[in-house]
């Protein structure tokens, strides 16, 4: 059976640096592959067409991908009635990726999306793998508003939702947790044992390619988000949890996911409530917060 091997995760989540390492293994991205830029100059590693195919699912749900409500069950059933989107979909697929066997699809907006991409995969022959990065996720917020000038609360509301959908996804198919930190600081062990669960050919040669191609100096933050935050018990235990499975020292408990995705789905109500009590500048005219926000009555920096 061919095999895709999807990278679920947060944006600016260390999902790049993990397709880059993918990509040393020889497997496939496509041909249309997107551009290095300030932001991230060792790559992207995502299809620009499977990118924009995502940003129009987006835009057919009235949302985008800074978006941090939760969809309803069944959420993506009006993009299967628009035949425009099937047609662009199944093209990426032959065009891309037809005559591949081991292939690498990424792009953080597949967090939301992967139940489109899933249906498509299977049509066209290929077993599934969900490869799922963890960075923690004080070092995505601060990341995020530096980039995009967000609230440390609106990224990490962001990461919950990044994250649990993942997981949610990744319930149904075999998969694989990598520590971020551990692929940059401990490489040769993170690529070895990343070799090992995807059946990945792997010799001297090519963790040291990869070594090279990773860039710790890239990585501009390094914090525990437990010792700088205040937060809600559920998540602090949620970012425990995710981190051990990152590290290998606990197993995936599906009583234990569906208590944190519903826990999740309570709080994202309130916080939501809370949102609309705030301006919410556009994606482009997004300043860097100087002030506590609303959401600083649920969790507050230390």
């Amino acid at each position: 059976m061919k095999k895709c091997i999807v990278v679920l995760g947060m944006h600016r989540s260390g999902t790049s640096a993990v397709s880059g390492t993918l990509s040393k293994f020889g497997l496939a991205f496509g041909n249309a592959m997107m551009q290095a830029s300030e932001d991230n100059p060792k790559g992207y590693y995502e299809n620009e067409r499977i990118v924009e195919c995502n940003e129009r699912i987006l835009e057919l749900l009235e949302s985008s991908w800074m978006d941090e409500r939760l969809f309803p069950e069944h959420y993506l059933k009006e993009v299967w009635e628009e035949p425009h989107i099937i047609q662009e979909a199944r093209a990426i697929m032959e065009e891309e990726f037809g005559k591949e066997d081991r292939i690498v699809i990424k792009d953080p907006r597949l967090c939301i999306t992967f139940p489109f991409w899933e249906k498509l995969l299977r049509e066209n022959g290929y077993g599934i793998t969900i490869v799922l990065p963890y960075r923690d996720p004080y070092e995505v917020a601060l990341s995020l508003q530096k980039r995009d000038g967000f609230s440390l609360e609106k990224s990490l509301l962001l990461w919950m939702k990044y994250m649990l959908l993942a997981l949610y996804h990744a319930s149904n198919h075999p998969r694989v947790f990598i520590n971020y930190a551990t692929l940059l600081h401990d490489t040769e062990a993170a690529v070895t044992a990343i070799a090992q669960k995807l059946d990945l050919a792997c010799d001297q040669k090519c963790v040291e390619d990869i070594r090279e191609f990773l860039d710790v100096g890239l990585k501009h933050s390094d914090s525990d988000i437990t010792s700088q935050m205040e937060l809600p018990r559920f998540f602090k235990e949620l970012i425990v949890w995710i981190r051990e499975l990152s590290l290998g020292e606990a197993e995936f408990n599906q009583e234990r996911f569906e208590t944190y995705f519903q826990e999740y789905h309570l709080y994202n109500k309130l916080f939501l409530h809370a949102a609309k009590l705030e301006v919410q500048p556009s994606e482009r005219e997004m300043e860097p917060v100087q002030k506590q926000s609303i959401f600083s009555f649920f969790w507050k920096t230390k």
